[in-house]
């Protein structure tokens, strides 16, 4: 399997023409865990003949993400107009991993921790909320 790459990915959207000429949409996207690169020892008689074997991180999802977005266009006469948008990204504030131990151990001796998350780095953006105004003509 190609590192980094998940088996699954599921990208829904959906966009309603609101009340007061307000455009309301969102996107879930869940995707799977993605492969992370891995050195194997373990399974090799000494540390010169160890190999590359791709590891695939525990658990159902590498990703969730729901974002939420809000939109009213002012009509300014002729073609001029102008725009606020808010979005709500991530928010659920699900926190995606990316940090795991893929040190599969030295030659017969297994790492204990190997497949674990060991660290606390994640897939951006945490919950976000972002403003936009624009203006065109």
């Amino acid at each position: 399997r190609s590192v980094g790459v998940p088996r699954h990915r599921f990208v829904a959207t959906g966009i309603y023409d609101g009340p007061w000429g307000v455009v309301l949409s969102s996107k879930l996207t869940l995707a799977s865990k993605s492969p992370k690169e891995a050195v194997n020892c373990f399974d090799a008689p000494d540390f010169a003949n160890c190999s590359f074997d791709p590891v695939t991180p525990p658990g159902t999802f590498g990703q969730r993400q729901f974002d939420l977005a809000a939109e009213k266009v002012f009509p300014l006469g002729g073609l001029a107009q102008f725009r606020i948008r808010a979005d709500l990204l991530n928010a659920f504030n699900h926190r995606n991993f990316l940090d795991y131990d893929t040190w599969r151990g030295a030659p017969g001796e297994p790492n204990p921790t190997y497949g674990d998350r060991n660290g606390n780095g994640i897939l951006l953006p945490t919950r976000t909320f972002k403003l936009t105004l624009g203006a065109s003509w």
